[in-house]
């Protein structure tokens, strides 16, 4: 008898061994990264915030360096920031609802939701856009306002034939948003509020119009960064959040809360390669970039401006969650790998 409980319970000793070898591995490369950002904090080369997952549960929600610094206001996790191209994924899921809705489909051309359509746009599809595959030019002048631009775009010929290739495009965004707009029958604000920001409790994420309760970007060394003209960026880069409001979004995209699971399928489907970094593959999806490497699949997309830097990414295998957002023109992306890295440990070498 007691042969058999030995024989029982050394397996299961060994199990929970393991369990707190991982436990303690997580522990040490979250107390690893939170000294980094410290460190990173005093050294005046990153303010913002971070919040960390992992199975399901926060092991890093915390704010370094400051949000104004004029105040003396600290950064934290409720700190509102504005994301700037991240702003794309919302876009895509308002897309995606209004799908669902059987007000459009993502296969349509755009020509039904314009007036007076340029030729050369007539056999862009939705998806195009969605996908930045459309031949749209990416006008990165902002001094315009979305309208103003989608004017200056009519005049201006396609930068290559439709899904023939991979081009980032804010302007196609931009098209996405009018169409949107189009489509609900009310403005691309309202439409993300009532149907995305409220329904997932994100009370602290909106339209940028210049509030002044969100964090003071800086250019650097203490210089405010001239943001005013990022909300012409419309539905291609002009909101505003916070890490915890992120949080929520990421559990949103894990269900079927907003839109089936069919649809949400689609928005991490590799639709367009992008292009590849030694055995690292990457692609675009619906407003986020699929990043493909030996044993491990990652979603992200990043927002950046000058005075502004933010990054989202998701492991899904692993149940990871990273969420960077930051005040400055630092490289979120860096340190969103070092996180990774931390926690699932170094990707190989290319051979």
């Amino acid at each position: 008898m007691i042969k058999r409980l030995l024989l029982f319970l050394i397996p299961l000793t060994m199990f929970t061994v393991g369990c707190d070898t991982a436990t303690s591995r997580l522990k040490r490369a979250v107390s690893d990264m939170d000294a980094m950002f410290t460190s990173a904090a005093k050294a005046k080369v990153f303010s913002g915030s971070v919040l960390i997952a992992k199975d399901g549960a926060v092991v890093l929600r915390k704010g370094y360096g400051q949000a104004d610094l004029e105040k003396g206001l600290p950064c934290t996790t409720l700190t509102k920031y504005r994301i700037a191209s991240i702003t794309k994924q919302f876009t895509a899921m308002a897309i995606l609802i209004l799908e669902a809705r059987g007000a459009l489909k993502v296969q349509d051309r755009i020509d039904a939701f314009f007036s007076r359509c340029p030729v050369a746009w007539q056999g862009i599809t939705i998806h195009q856009l969605l996908t930045h595959t459309s031949g749209i030019p990416d006008l990165e002048d902002l001094s315009s306002t979305a309208n103003e631009m989608i004017a200056i775009l009519r005049e201006k010929p396609l930068d290559f034939v439709p899904g023939s290739k991979w081009q980032y495009s804010n302007s196609g965004y931009i098209l996405l948003g009018a169409i949107i707009e189009k489509a609900a029958g009310t403005s691309y604000e309202d439409f993300l509020r009532k149907e995305i920001f409220l329904p997932l409790k994100m009370t602290d994420t909106g339209y940028d119009h210049g509030a002044r309760d969100l964090a003071v970007s800086y250019a650097g060394s203490g210089v405010k960064a001239d943001v005013s003209q990022l909300t012409n960026s419309f539905s291609a880069g002009a909101l505003y959040s916070t890490a915890e409001d992120l949080y929520r979004w990421d559990q949103a995209l894990s269900g079927a809360s907003l839109v089936p699971m069919s649809s949400l399928g689609e928005m991490f489907t590799s639709h367009a390669p992008v292009g590849d970094d030694g055995n690292i593959h990457f692609a675009y999806g619906y407003g986020w970039i699929l990043k493909s490497a030996p044993g491990r699949l990652s979603q992200f997309h990043v927002g950046e401006y000058p005075g502004v830097n933010a990054i989202i990414a998701r492991i899904p295998a692993d149940r990871l969650i990273i969420i960077i957002v930051s005040n400055t023109s630092t490289n979120t992306a860096f340190y969103e790998q070092k996180v990774e890295n931390a926690i699932l440990g170094e990707l190989p070498a290319a051979p």
